[in-house]
């Protein structure tokens, strides 16, 4: 890894980032899966031992997806060691029934959503991103500096108070679904602009009736 910190956190943040990208092939070569369909009262180690027990090959992480109280919305990102291993696990256990489980699991490419005819994709729940604690006076070309770092943004909203001032989060789409997640990996509990900002996807979106009103969007 060709990176050094320099001290200072937000300088620790910038190290980071420059460390994970700098990791030779590691990521790029990992197959990533999106599974949905667990029980919401499983576990990392639970997701994990499904998987183990039925011999799946080559599983090395699991990230579940969390709504905004932090709780398990049964949906995961699965990475194995390679894209092979990533498309047998699809094939495998696509439409399977985890134990205890009231529906099949789904189970498709990360890196390839779902495309309406237009080749756009139809689903935005894994690119979309919730960022809450941000300081009251940062803008929204702010936020969009800090989101563009791990790749191109298709939109922004930054929710705008009766008082001019943000109302302390924001919701990011990202245009690739591998941008979002290493967004979430590498800013949640950063510092941005002197506060401790928190970073998962984001499970409500603009779906809820009045959540963006007065929003500055980019």
């Amino acid at each position: 890894i060709n990176a050094e910190y320099m001290g200072g956190v937000d300088s620790k943040l910038q190290f980071v980032r420059r460390a994970f990208f700098s990791v030779s092939g590691s990521d790029e070569k990992a197959g990533r899966v999106f599974a949905e369909g667990f029980p919401s009262t499983w576990t990392i180690e639970q997701v994990q031992r499904h998987f183990q027990e039925n011999n799946a090959e080559g599983l090395v992480k699991v990230n579940l997806v969390r709504n905004r109280l932090g709780h398990f919305t049964g949906k995961a990102v699965l990475t194995f060691q390679n894209v092979i291993e990533a498309a047998e696990a699809i094939k495998r256990f696509d439409n399977s029934k985890p134990s205890g489980a009231e529906t099949n699991l789904k189970l498709r490419d990360f890196e390839n959503p779902r495309q309406n005819a237009e080749g756009e994709p139809t689903d935005t729940s894994n690119r979309r991103v919730f960022v809450r604690n941000l300081d009251f006076s940062v803008k929204t070309s702010q936020v969009h500096d800090l989101a563009k770092e791990f790749g191109p943004v298709e939109k922004i909203d930054v929710p705008i108070g009766t008082n001019g001032l943000n109302r302390g989060f924001a919701l990011i789409t990202f245009v690739h679904e591998k941008d979002a997640q290493r967004f979430i990996e590498l800013s949640n509990e950063s510092s941005f602009r002197g506060r401790r900002i928190k970073v998962q996807y984001d499970e409500v979106g603009p779906r809820k009736k009045g959540i963006l009103a007065g929003s500055k969007s980019i």
